[in-house]
Order: structure tokens, then C-alpha cells, then sequence
């Protein structure tokens, strides 16, 4: 219902402002490296019929990255606008506390990007924790692994209070 689903994103956007004021930052199977596999992975997916699905992320990808590789060729090498997203995310002081829960079977997120992402977090000062699970597609870990997945939001929790 209506007033279901209002509740449901009230209570999310208040986790999320609590989050955010106490400093923690929670990536659900983020961040996503902006490229060519992760575009072409999300327009198939929003297509039920991959008949449809399939020729329709091939002409997406094909339509925004020729483009950008000849306006990179053209400005003399300048980074990919995914490039520049991903730079500027991972230089960020605004949060030194971040948990990544995030998959190796998504198809959309990078599970190796984000691994490295935040190793390199962890390197640059910023307490981080994370989970990786072996099984879930994107954004589906809480659905699949519910048990798990709470455990680690919950020690994410504690580890707030405690800092």
C-alpha cells in the first residue's frame, strides 16, 4: 500500500540522516565503477523481455560511450566521466567511516572494484568494515541473506556507538 511504502522510505531516509550525523557511511552494493559492463548490466536488467533488453543496453552503451571515447581521443586524453566519479569518491574526506556490503555474483557493481575501493579507503585513513558474499545479486543481499546480513548492520551499529 501507499502509506506502507511511505513508512518504509520515512524510515530509511531517518537510518539514513542517523548514519550521516554520527559520521558512517553504509554502501549496499556500492560504489558502482561507471563502465561499460555495469551500464550495459543495468539497462538489461530493467528490461524484463531480453529480446528487448539485450539490443536495447547495446544501443544505450553504444550511443554514451563512442562519444566519450572520441571526445577523449579529441581533448587529448581527458579522464571518462566514470573515471572522474570514481577519483573524486575515493579522494572524499567528508566520511571516515564506511562499511561496504557488496557481492561477487553482481553483475552491476563490481565486487574486485569495490574490494579494491575500499582497500584503498583503508589506506587513505577511513575506518572501514566490510562483507562480501559469494551469492546475491545486486542489492538482493538482505533479501537472500538475512540472518548475515543483519548480523553485519548490526556490528556496524555497535561499531558507531563505539567511536
Amino acid at each position: 500500500t501507499n502509506n506502507e511504502t511511505k513508512k518504509n522510505v520515512d524510515d530509511d531516509l531517518n537510518l539514513f540522516a542517523e548514519r550521516l550525523e554520527r559520521g558512517y557511511q553504509v554502501f549496499d552494493s556500492a560504489p558502482c565503477y561507471l563502465d561499460l559492463k555495469a551500464s550495459f548490466n543495468v539497462i538489461k536488467h530493467l528490461m524484463p523481455n531480453q529480446l528487448i533488453g539485450i539490443p536495447a543496453a547495446t544501443l544505450f552503451c553504444l550511443a554514451t560511450y563512442l562519444p566519450g571515447m572520441a571526445m577523449k581521443v579529441v581533448s587529448g586524453g581527458r579522464p571518462h566521466t566514470g573515471d572522474v566519479f570514481w577519483g573524486d569518491l575515493l579522494h572524499d574526506t567528508n566520511c571516515t567511516r564506511q562499511a561496504f556490503i557488496y557481492s561477487a555474483s553482481d553483475d552491476i557493481a563490481s565486487a574486485e572494484k569495490i574490494g579494491e575501493f575500499a582497500g584503498e579507503r583503508k589506506k587513505r585513513g577511513v575506518h572501514v568494515m566490510t562483507h562480501k558474499f559469494e551469492e546475491s545479486t545486486h542489492v538482493q543481499h538482505l533479501r537472500l541473506h538475512k540472518t548475515e546480513y543483519s548480523e553485519f548492520i548490526e556490528n556496524v551499529l555497535t561499531d558507531m556507538e563505539g567511536k
